[in-house]
């Protein structure tokens, strides 16, 4: 099992969480792989969100 098992969203701590993100851009050149990285950011707080709902 994981070291995180258990530890939920708060594992990343809260300034590396997906809803920080502001949307700027600026991380996108710095991307390899050329990921859309504030759209990806968006679907990943959406998708925690559902989650966060589900468990209530």
């Amino acid at each position: 099992m994981s070291p995180n098992a258990g530890k939920g969203n708060h594992s990343l701590g809260s300034l590396r969480q997906a809803n920080h993100c502001i949307g700027c851009a600026q991380c996108n050149p710095h991307c390899p792989q050329g990921i859309d990285i504030p759209r990806e950011m968006q679907r990943i707080d959406a998708f925690v969100e559902r989650l966060k709902q589900n468990r209530r």
